[in-house]
């Protein structure tokens, strides 16, 4: 019976025909061009150091800023001198010309500094609860610890993300292969968050 029914939704799915919107719209079709990427480096230091203007600009024409919200406000007010601002064109004879070395070296500080306290177990598990939270919950405070270990995950309501060293209390990184290993007396405590 499961078989069946998986059969149905897959002949289903492939009955489906993309339309892009401005054709669902009884409009032309929009021409199928990828958007143009800038490069980024292997760090955010690395694009702090080098092309932070373009990438920031591509940002500003890829996403929707919130009008009403103050963070939002804010970052458009900082960027709009630089050149940048939604609906803009990276041009780079045409922004000024920044102290890159000064921004990667800000930029490598506030991510050391902000990967300590994901690593402090005082610190950690305060964090774990207050990030992933929905826009206007969070204070900037939050926000930067969050952009430097991570843009991208559930809210503490659906997950967490313990702060987890290697034996030499090293940071882990997704290049290497890890392996854990715990006697039945060493298993972690589990208990539910209230």
């Amino acid at each position: 019976m499961a078989l069946t029914n998986f059969a149905r939704i897959v002949e289903q799915m492939q009955s489906v025909t993309a339309t892009t919107l401005s054709e669902f719209r009884g409009e032309p079709a929009s021409p199928d061009k990828p958007p143009d990427f800038p490069a980024v480096g292997a760090t955010d230091a690395d694009t702090f150091g080098t092309n932070l203007l373009e990438v920031m600009q591509f940002i500003f024409s890829h996403t929707t800023g919130y009008p009403d919200d103050e963070i939002d406000q804010a970052l458009s007010a900082l960027y709009e001198p630089l050149g940048v601002a939604p609906g803009r064109t990276y041009d780079p004879d045409s922004v000024p010309n920044i102290d890159r070395a000064q921004l990667r070296d800000a930029a490598q500080r506030v991510a050391a500094a902000n990967l300590a306290k994901a690593t402090d177990p005082d610190l950690a598990g305060e964090n774990a609860y207050e990030l992933f939270q929905p826009k206007g919950d969070m204070n900037l405070t939050r926000l930067l610890f969050q952009s430097v270990i991570g843009l991208i995950g559930q809210p503490a309501s659906e997950a967490v993300y313990p702060a987890i060293v290697t034996a030499d209390n090293a940071q882990m990184n997704a290049m290497n292969d890890y392996v854990i290993r715990m006697g039945k007396d060493e298993l972690p405590p589990a208990a539910e968050r209230l």
